[in-house]
């Protein structure tokens, strides 16, 4: 008592008027710690692999396998080999980080719109059941931990169930995320294009320099989370003259952090503007990892329609635009035009 605390602002700002309150302890800000939270399992190596130096730059898969016949199981450890020399004229940028965010996801599971959403009921397979019962597997960023809050960080220092080659999301029963990326890739080896390929990480790592060696950038189906570092990096690359193809929908736009040393870990936060599985919590509307605002990037000023020319709008998935019976009076036409 009857110490002095001072208070410095700079010279030339206006005088500020002080006053004295009293703080006290906010439980909807307090630290929580989650028994389902999972960021690194931890694991030791079973099994190191010496890539050949030569290999070329793409994606690909550890197969693992075991059993028999109709007992055979099969799981697949996907990795990506970028060029240690960038020589190709194109390039494919994975969007790794939308895959962190939706890793493991159980939206099929306990969304409460989710059929409303989707029109149809869900087609569920051996592996998402086995990902929805067990919880050491780890939660997706559109998940919510056992006391309600949602989950902010998604790493892959665990199995990522849904980042496979065959998967396909329940909801739509559609490819989703690498399995929907590939597809682009079996045009481009199909084609006979030489490309090479990139990751969120390199480009968040290395900025407008992952991209300013080639001719043309293809981006993935959805590449919806982007860090700051990320989408200047694009905006210079195409404002440079660089052709970039947006070969996906729902592109750039929700916010996401990568700490500096850790990129195997994305986070995410989520305020109360746009489509949000959950609202983050007073006080914690902001990434711990960048300090960047959770929110759609529309919302701080950077749309996506600025950036590529089309963007997400607000919207329900409706099976027809036409009444019944215009759908079933109205006469078919062929490709020229001709009934």
């Amino acid at each position: 008592m009857g110490n002095t605390v001072g208070v410095r602002v700079p010279p030339s700002a206006p005088s500020p008027r002080l006053g004295l309150e009293s703080l006290y302890f906010f439980p909807e800000v307090a630290d929580r710690r989650h028994a389902d939270a999972l960021t690194d399992c931890n694991w030791k190596a079973t099994k190191v692999v010496t890539l050949p130096r030569e290999l070329k730059s793409g994606c690909y898969a550890i197969r693992l396998r075991s059993g028999s016949g109709e007992s055979l199981s099969e799981e697949h450890v996907v990795f990506f080999v970028r060029p240690e020399k960038p020589r190709a004229r194109i390039a494919f940028l994975f969007p790794t980080l939308t895959y962190l965010a939706f890793a493991n996801e159980r939206l099929s599971f306990d969304h409460p719109e989710r059929e409303a959403l989707t029109g149809q009921p869900a087609v569920l397979s051996e592996i998402d059941i086995e990902m929805y019962r067990r919880f050491d597997f780890g939660l997706s960023t559109y998940d919510t931990h056992a006391d309600g809050s949602g989950v902010c960080y998604s790493s892959y220092h665990r199995p990522i169930m849904n980042m496979r080659p065959k998967y396909r999301m329940p909801s739509l029963d559609v490819p989703m995320g690498l399995a929907a990326d590939l597809s682009v890739i079996a045009w481009l080896d199909q084609s006979d294009f030489e490309y090479e390929v990139l990751t969120d990480e390199d480009l968040h790592r290395d900025g407008p320099a992952a991209l300013s060696p080639y001719a043309c950038v293809i981006s993935g189906a959805r590449p919806e989370y982007y860090t700051e570092r990320m989408l200047d990096a694009t905006e210079d690359y195409i404002a440079g003259g660089g052709r970039y193809i947006y070969a996906g929908g729902n592109g750039f736009n929700a916010t996401a952090g990568l700490r500096d040393g850790e990129p195997w870990i994305v986070e995410c936060r989520r305020r109360d503007d746009g489509y949000k599985p959950w609202i983050s919590r007073y006080g914690e509307h902001y990434m711990a990892t960048d300090g960047m605002r959770g929110d759609p990037w529309k919302v701080l000023g950077r749309a996506t329609q600025k950036l590529v020319g089309i963007g997400l709008a607000p919207g329900r998935r409706r099976r027809s635009a036409l009444p019944e019976w215009a759908q079933t009076s109205r006469p078919r036409c062929g490709p020229n035009g001709n009934g």
